[in-house]
């Protein structure tokens, strides 16, 4: 049988945040031992499904109780079936005119909506550093950039900086990231969102060989090498270009802004989620 072939009826969605990531993937397994159709986890959070029948109810109280360190919050919903709503819970909602679906899904991509497949680069866009650094881009792309034509994306991956840049901007996109495969990613994904695939330009090499002036760059990358790579970055921004830079802990952020005061960057906003921090700045 098809594995939504039960009919529009309704079912019980779970969504669960625990303390920690490990907590959750033993929530998400007690879960499935107590008769969830599916779950699933993303950080500390887990999204469970069940069949919407007279045990529910009990089944989920008994879950709550023994996992009281982790809040939950139900509800029903109406559905063909299991496929179908994963489908919904997957597409992530960046912006009111930007979302984030994961190839799975089956879902085009279109001017407001990305699609995104991992393969065996780094992410598909459902790590705080990523999405952080994704929103403070599409902010800074919905204002005055500096008439450099080009953008950059330092530390590419699977491409998701590079493409969203060039949808928000209508600007070409230096994606520069030093590992093969993320660029196997990267053009894979150049070729499921048509509309900005073919204004990423694929680089593969380290930040030194970014060269030009750019009027937006971005740079998802561990802190040791963000601090390595601070002084060619804003080296090539142009006269009042944003630099936005993710990838640390919270508890580096007076740091980075320490650099940035050294490099005479403003510091335009801040983004916090899940222990993590993006960072946005103009020169």
């Amino acid at each position: 049988m098809p594995p939504d072939a039960f009919g529009t009826a309704p079912w019980r969605e779970v969504n669960a945040t625990t303390l920690r990531p490990s907590q959750a993937r033993r929530l998400a397994r007690a879960m499935l031992a107590a008769g969830a159709v599916r779950a699933w986890r993303q950080g500390r959070r887990v999204w469970a499904l069940w069949r919407e029948e007279h045990k529910t109810p009990a089944v989920l109280t008994r879950l709550q109780q023994q996992w009281p360190q982790a809040s939950f919050h139900t509800r029903l919903v109406q559905a063909t079936g299991p496929y179908e709503l994963e489908r919904r819970q997957a597409v992530r909602t960046i912006a009111p005119d930007l979302e984030l679906a994961p190839a799975w899904t089956g879902l085009p991509a279109t001017s407001r909506r990305l699609v995104i497949e991992a393969l065996t680069a780094f992410g598909a866009g459902d790590h705080p550093s990523t999405l952080l650094n994704l929103t403070l881009c599409w902010q800074a792309a919905r204002t005055d950039l500096p008439p450099a034509p080009w953008l950059a994306d330092v530390g590419t991956g699977t491409g998701i900086l590079a493409l969203g840049l060039a949808l928000a901007c209508g600007r070409p996109v230096v994606a520069l990231d030093p590992a093969p495969a993320a660029m196997r990613a990267l053009r894979r994904n150049q070729a499921l969102n048509p509309l900005a695939g073919p204004l990423v330009h694929p680089v593969q090499g380290i930040h030194r060989v970014l060269r030009g002036s750019f009027a937006l760059v971005a740079a998802n990358l561990p802190g040791p090498i963000l601090r390595e790579a601070w002084n060619h970055l804003v080296g090539v921004m142009a006269p009042g270009a944003y630099l936005v830079v993710s990838g640390f802990r919270v508890e580096m952020v007076p740091q980075v802004r320490g650099w940035a005061e050294v490099s005479g960057l403003d510091c335009q906003r801040r983004e916090d989620m899940g222990g993590w921090s993006g960072l946005m700045f103009r020169r």
